[in-house]
């Protein structure tokens, strides 16, 4: 009988381990992709600043190119 209660008492703890372990788990991994979308929001933003980086230097270049097209047209 001792025994019998010993392994039901055995049986509950472990239970009890697992449901804290897979509790914890779960919290892992929640908390993990948290910080992918923070990082992936991160690097929307870092993507979307270096677009318009990139947009202001096209700008920039053509804007330089029809200065250049203006100097010449005077120089002949």
């Amino acid at each position: 009988m001792k025994s019998l209660i010993f392994s039901l008492i055995t049986g509950i703890l472990m239970s009890s381990n697992l449901v804290a372990q897979t509790k914890n788990n779960r919290d892992d991994i929640d908390n993990k992709i948290k910080k992918l979308k923070a990082q992936s929001d991160k690097d929307r933003l870092l993507i979307d600043s270096l677009i318009l980086v990139k947009n202001q230097l096209d700008i920039e270049n053509a804007l330089l190119i029809e200065k250049n097209r203006f100097v010449e047209t005077f120089k002949e």
